[in-house]
This record gives structure tokens, C-alpha cells and sequence, in this order.
């Protein structure tokens, strides 16, 4: 009974496997590859020193242990695996940044994610398809950017032979420094006196054991947890990604409009004289002094100048639309919705930016001299710089556009202007802004910004 006792402790009973740390059977296994014995499934996890990995390991049980960037990290696996080389460790040798997804025989897989040539925790395994579906879904957040793909699945890029082949070109000391070696000496039958004094070793060594489990867990804990993080990091930073596409693809849309229609200046400056008409000549002792239609955002402002020195501050309040009823400060400003009536569009065809603009000068020279063109500028679309790269994201040259001067002052270029807008209407013109000094008054004074869009 004391044997058997002492056999337990020492774990040397043969009738049951090995345990992992945790007290579960290792799922590793030895497969074969193009004659190539490989130990598949290891448990890994990270280490502070050799002595650690071997605690973590277990007695008698296989492992090897691998050091990058100063970190150290132990691979362990069951008994019939020592002497085998270990294949995420050698893969990892050759393909750092890779996902393993390789089906073996009686529908069984093998998946295994490397990252920095070490598989990462709980992604070195065997398990059914069901299973090994999930994972490969799962694993996609935690891949290393240019990852490898392999396997012999769909989307695998490259065979899991064809890695082995390059790894067996590796030096003999990598090779062998990935092959798993047994965690102390083999065990001999111990006589009965020793159970004392084993008693009392194995104590003090389940307790240091149990701490350095309670270590090492918290380590996996703390990766799973960074794991998580750069999941969710990761969403969002693909949610950003889709929304600046999005963005991008409506603004070339709009731009766009604005390069294949005509028909719009006439229909705007309609706009703008439908706000101009209703203004009063006075409210509550305030005159419009401005009126300011801003076609980029749909609104009209209405600068306001009291009467005399007998208007109330007070009826700033009753204003339409005013701003800032409490300021004491001229002009009171009110802003106020524009009609959001369809604009009449029509496709413009292409056009020759010199024809067009000789056209306009020649009819202003007659009617309103006061007409002339800016510079020309070239309107080319470029994307974010975090999407400038992604696949049907490329820089747009829609064309040029050229902006219009237009002012008048007299009465007959005020009498002129509606149709002016129609010969503009003629072309694909738009309005940017028209403004009305003393809208509502005899001497009102006009000017208006436009742009002509000439497509690529």
C-alpha cells in the first residue's frame, strides 16, 4: 500500500498518461510527413526561466523550449513524443507569421496559428472539423499581418510539404534544437524508506509547482486577454476603414454630378430670388440690409440694420430666424432654410472649356460687362492615406474647374440677371453664393460666385 502510495506521488504509476498542468490528458500526437516523423499538438505558454518550463512540463513528460526577443517559451507534449521534432516549432522556423489548417486521416485536423515562430496559446491542436472551422474563424483576429496561409484547404497559399521541404534545408542544429527531449532522468523503483523523506520533497514541490502553475496561468490569461483587445482594436479599426471607403466613394459620386449636369444656375438663382421676394421692406423696425444664399448649405442669411435710433433692441427677438437675439451688435443676423425644390438636371456632355467661356464673355460684353473667369484647377479626388491603398481606391482626376466673377449694380444688369442665369444653364455651371446688398431696395447691388466644371 505504501508503494502504491509513493508511486502515485512520484507519479510513476504506468496504467494512466501523463497529465498536462492542468490535470488533462496531452492531445498531442506523431504524424508522419513525406516520411518526416512530426509531434503535432503541443500545450505552449510562456516561461521566466528553464527551471520553470520544466515544472511546467511535468516529470518525465517531453518538451523543448524556444527563446525570442528575450522572452522564453515552453513547449510541452506526452511521452511517446520525445526525441520527435515538434512541427509548429520547426515551421516557425520558416515561416514565422503563419496559420496551420491541415487535415489528417479518420477526419481529424490539425490547426495552428505562429506567431514571431511560436504557435500562441491554445492554437496548436487536434481537433474534428466542426471544431477546427470555428477556430480558423476565431484565429483570423490574432493572425500577424502578412501571415501565411497554410495547408491543404481552399485558401491556403502554400502546402504543408512544401514548408517541410524548406525547413529540411535548415541547419541540423535548428532542426534538433525543435526536436522535444525528456524532462528528467527515468524514474527507478524507490524502496519504501525513502517515503518519508519523498513525502516531504514532493510537498515543498506541489506547493512551488502550484505556485508556478498559478504563474503561468496568469500569464495565459493575460495574452488571452491582449488577444482580446487586439480583436476588438481590430474591429474598429475595420469599421473606420469600411466608413472612409464609404465616404470617399459618396464624395467621387457628388463630384461627379457636379461634372456631368447643367441646367442648375438658373434653377439656383430661382432659389435665391423666392428668399429676396419675400423679405418686407421693414420688421419691427428693422430693414434687410444682406442677403447672402449659400448653395453648399442650402441656406439663406439675412443681415438686419434697425431703422433709426428709435428701434428696440428688444425686437431683435421676433426677427426670423435670428442667430443671436441677446447681441447688441449690427448687422442682426437670421438664417433661413432655402427651398429644397429637385434642381432640373440635365447630363452635360463634354465640353471645350475655351468655346464656353468665349460664349459667356461675348454675351456679357453686350448685357453685363462686369463677368470674367478666374484660373483654371484641376479637381483630382485623392483617399485617406489609410485607404489610398486598398483595391478600387485610387486617385480620381474628374477634370478642371474654372470659378465666375458676375456684378452688377445698374438697373439694366439687375433687369439682365435672370437671364443671365438662363445662358449659363446652358453649360455645366453652378453657383457657389449670391449676394444682395439692400435686397428689397431701389440701388440693390448683386454678386454672384459660380463654377464652370469641365469633365476629364
Amino acid at each position: 500500500m505504501l508503494q502504491k502510495l509513493l508511486q502515485r506521488i512520484l507519479g510513476k504509476k504506468e496504467s494512466a498518461p501523463n497529465a498536462q498542468p492542468h490535470g488533462e490528458p496531452f492531445e498531442s500526437h506523431i504524424h508522419e510527413f513525406n516520411g518526416q516523423r512530426l509531434a503535432l499538438g503541443l500545450t505552449w505558454t510562456e516561461v521566466e526561466n528553464v527551471s520553470e518550463a520544466k515544472r511546467f512540463a511535468g516529470k518525465n513528460n517531453a518538451y523543448l523550449t524556444r527563446e525570442i526577443a528575450g522572452q522564453l517559451y515552453v513547449g510541452v507534449a506526452s511521452q511517446q513524443t520525445i526525441g520527435v521534432v515538434a512541427a509548429g516549432a520547426l515551421i516557425g522556423r520558416v515561416a514565422p507569421n503563419a496559420f496551420i489548417y491541415q487535415h489528417l486521416e479518420g477526419n481529424r485536423y490539425w490547426i495552428c496559428l505562429l506567431r514571431d515562430g511560436i504557435p500562441m496559446p491554445s492554437y496548436d491542436r487536434l481537433v474534428p472539423q466542426d471544431e477546427a472551422q470555428q477556430i480558423y474563424t476565431d484565429a483570423t483576429a490574432y493572425m500577424a499581418p502578412g501571415s501565411e496561409i497554410i495547408g491543404n484547404f481552399a485558401v491556403a497559399k502554400i502546402t504543408l510539404e512544401e514548408v517541410l521541404a524548406n525547413a529540411a534545408v535548415l541547419p541540423k542544429k535548428e532542426i534538433n534544437e525543435c526536436r522535444l527531449r525528456k524532462n528528467g532522468p527515468n524514474g527507478k523503483k524507490i524502496g519504501s524508506w525513502l517515503l518519508a523523506v519523498a513525502l516531504v520533497a514532493v510537498a515543498g514541490h506541489l506547493v512551488i509547482a502550484h505556485k508556478d502553475q498559478l504563474k503561468s496561468e496568469e500569464r495565459r490569461l493575460a495574452m488571452l486577454r491582449s488577444m482580446l483587445l487586439t480583436q476588438q482594436q481590430k474591429a474598429a479599426q475595420d469599421k473606420r476603414i469600411e466608413l472612409l471607403v464609404t465616404q470617399f466613394k459618396e464624395r467621387v459620386s457628388k463630384a461627379q454630378q457636379s461634372f456631368g449636369q447643367q441646367g442648375v444656375a438658373h434653377a439656383q438663382f430661382a432659389q435665391c430670388e423666392k428668399v429676396r421676394k419675400a423679405l418686407p421692406l421693414s420688421l419691427y423696425g428693422y430693414k434687410p440690409e444682406k442677403l447672402t444664399c449659400d448653395f453648399k448649405a442650402s441656406q439663406a442669411r439675412i443681415e438686419w440694420m434697425p431703422i433709426n435710433a428709435q428701434t428696440r433692441l428688444s425686437d431683435r427677438t421676433r426677427l426670423p430666424g435670428v442667430v443671436q437675439p441677446l447681441n447688441t451688435a449690427n448687422p442682426v443676423l437670421s438664417h433661413m432654410a432655402m427651398a429644397t425644390d429637385a434642381l432640373p438636371v440635365r447630363a452635360a456632355a463634354f465640353v471645350d472649356a475655351g468655346v464656353v467661356k468665349m460664349k459667356i464673355l461675348d454675351w456679357s460684353q453686350r448685357n453685363i460687362k462686369s463677368m470674367r473667369f478666374g484660373a483654371d484647377e484641376a479637381v483630382v479626388l485623392t483617399a485617406e492615406k489609410e485607404i489610398k491603398d486598398l483595391p478600387g481606391i485610387q486617385s480620381v482626376h474628374l477634370g478642371h474647374k474654372t470659378t465666375l466673377h458676375i456684378n452688377a449694380s445698374v438697373s439694366q444688369e439687375i433687369l439682365l440677371l435672370e437671364h443671365a442665369s438662363q445662358v449659363l444653364s446652358q453649360f455645366p455651371i453652378a453657383f457657389e453664393s449670391i449676394s444682395w446688398n439692400g435686397p428689397v431696395h431701389p440701388g440693390a447691388q448683386f454678386r454672384g460666385l459660380a463654377t464652370l466644371f469641365v469633365r476629364q
